[in-house]
């Protein structure tokens, strides 16, 4: 409860300094507030997840669950109901949606997430991208049900990887050579969080888009998010209060924007 209140009084002061499409200058961001934050049309893609939802919705089984990270209201290890998972820690619906739209119009290749869970999220990426999405979950039980989801949806183009990120992440990103999108939904801590920042820097190029998820969440998040927006190689952050999003352009200046998300 008493996170809740701070968050909400986070997104007040954030309020007050957001702006919308009307005041950006930038033509790549206003491109990125009329394509993509703007864009509310109904991808074909979004009735099968809408399905696959109220699959979970109506799936009582509870399992034994693993977290590793700091981003979850369950302890390390716990016994939990599928359909209470997919109502609490599942991508929520806008942000799934805002997801698609940007591999949509950026069409990254090689897309990476950190943190699976039962699969949605990931959904949404691999429904929009035409190359491959490679996604980590640390807990087996977590990784079986969103192969299960996958087999369901006949999503072919996902590759899955069982372990903490600190294991899998180095020779998941050797796999794949380089990364067009890296999604950080997991271990929302800040130590962990820059970690995992610098190490997918080494395989992004200019063209990279990272996307970080609840960058309010904790001081902690806020903390890194702080430091990795004021990174000099990044050259473009957007703040969407729920998502931060960081780009690589070279020969660029330093801009950072708040942006409404309606």
């Amino acid at each position: 409860m008493l996170n809740s209140l701070k968050i909400a009084g986070r997104y007040l002061q954030f309020l007050l300094t957001a702006r919308t499409k009307y005041y950006i200058h930038s033509p790549f961001v206003y491109d990125f507030c009329e394509s993509v934050l703007s864009d509310r049309r109904r991808f074909y893609a979004f009735a099968d997840i809408i399905g696959l939802r109220s699959h979970l919705e109506l799936d009582t089984r509870e399992i034994a669950i693993t977290d590793y990270g700091a981003g979850s209201s369950f302890n390390k290890s716990s016994t939990r109901k599928i359909q209470d998972l997919n109502q609490k820690v599942s991508t929520p619906d806008r942000d799934g949606k805002l997801l698609f739209r940007i591999v949509d119009r950026y069409k990254p290749q090689n897309v990476l997430e950190l943190g699976t869970c039962l699969g949605v999220g990931t959904m949404y990426l691999a429904r929009a991208c035409a190359g491959k999405v490679w996604t980590i979950e640390g807990s087996e039980n977590l990784a079986d049900l969103a192969a299960a989801n996958f087999d369901m949806m006949q999503q072919e183009n996902i590759v899955q990887r069982v372990g903490s990120f600190e294991s899998q992440l180095s020779p998941c990103l050797e796999e794949m050579q380089h990364v067009d999108l890296v999604f950080f939904d997991g271990n929302h801590r800040e130590k962990a969080t820059m970690q995992y920042f610098e190490t997918c820097l080494q395989y992004a190029h200019e063209h990279s888009i990272f996307i970080f998820d609840d960058i309010y969440w904790s001081e902690g998040m806020m903390k890194a998010w702080a430091a990795i927006k004021a990174d000099a190689r990044v050259s473009l952050s957007l703040d969407l209060f729920h998502l931060g999003l960081c780009f690589f352009h070279k020969g660029k200046s330093k801009e950072d924007f708040k942006l409404y998300m309606f």
